[in-house]
């Protein structure tokens, strides 16, 4: 028996260039699972002043789901980088990694958005007493991350596009927000954020974008197509200004405008 019929198939779970890859999926998964306990953790809370003045809002610990996501995405991309790199995509790799998307991207910042829905509602006289029917839209954006992950599953041949926005876009554009709501003074912004409309057109934006068939850039690319070389540019420059005028918000206006515009870079593509 020669060297090459010793070696570990690729199908293998034991075959290093599978487990590596896989190792940083489930980092992913574990920064998901993170991001879900944060939130649920350091839910709505209050303050009492000594005009007896009541103020609603989430701890600055919520600021760590956000981090935890942002690890998430950081881990996604390293695993498929490493599974290009070493040659060890797999087929227990795709599921791997669609699972955990799953948790990162689709339940942890559904979890995000419940807790500011609900701090939105209780700036209502009679917020607290009012039915849990007004938070439940923000479980459109898991629902639809499932359906945008199994239909990328299903498909036969690999696109130059994605069909629809990835989630891996949605999960830290939601992230960013509590973000933004801890570290910024400006009182605009603060409105916004616990603004129930402000979610509510943010939720059928997102869970659209994720379930349409248009076509989306891809960030994941084996080499560099031009749409990505300009939204990347585009980026580097809006960026840097966008922060100095709204902080860390700038995250959330950037990759909205990706949802938005996407479809546009896709043709510059070729």
């Amino acid at each position: 028996m020669n060297l090459s019929q010793k070696e570990t198939p690729i199908n293998s779970p034991l075959n290093w260039r599978v487990v590596l890859p896989n190792l940083f999926t489930m980092m992913n998964l574990a920064m998901g699972v993170g991001a879900i306990i944060v939130s649920l953790e350091h839910s709505l809370t209050y303050y009492t002043y000594v005009d007896n003045q009541v103020v609603f809002t989430l701890p600055p610990a919520i600021v760590w789901s956000s981090i935890f996501i942002f690890l998430a995405s950081i881990f996604d991309f390293v695993d498929g980088f490493v599974a290009r790199l070493t040659k060890g995509a797999s087929e227990i790799g795709v599921q791997l990694d669609s699972l955990a998307d799953m948790v990162s991207f689709g339940v942890a910042p559904t979890v995000i958005i419940y807790q500011f829905l609900e701090l939105a509602l209780a700036h209502f006289p009679d917020g607290l007493s009012m039915s849990k029917l007004y938070v439940i839209p923000s479980f459109l954006i898991t629902i639809a991350a499932c359906y945008r992950l199994a239909r990328f599953n299903t498909l036969k041949e690999p696109l130059p596009y994605s069909l629809g926005v990835p989630v891996t876009i949605i999960g830290p554009l939601v992230a960013s927000i509590p973000l933004a709501f801890w570290t910024t003074t400006s009182l605009w912004q603060i409105k916004i954020i616990q603004n129930m409309w402000f979610w509510y057109a943010l939720i059928i934006v997102l869970s659209w974008a994720m379930v349409s068939k248009r076509p989306a850039l891809t960030l994941k690319f084996k080499k560099i197509p031009k749409g990505t070389i300009l939204f990347l540019s585009l980026v580097v420059i809006a960026f840097p200004i966008l922060f100095y005028f709204i902080g860390w918000l700038a995250i959330t206006v950037i990759l909205l405008f990706y949802v938005l515009c996407s479809s546009f870079f896709v043709a510059k593509v070729n």
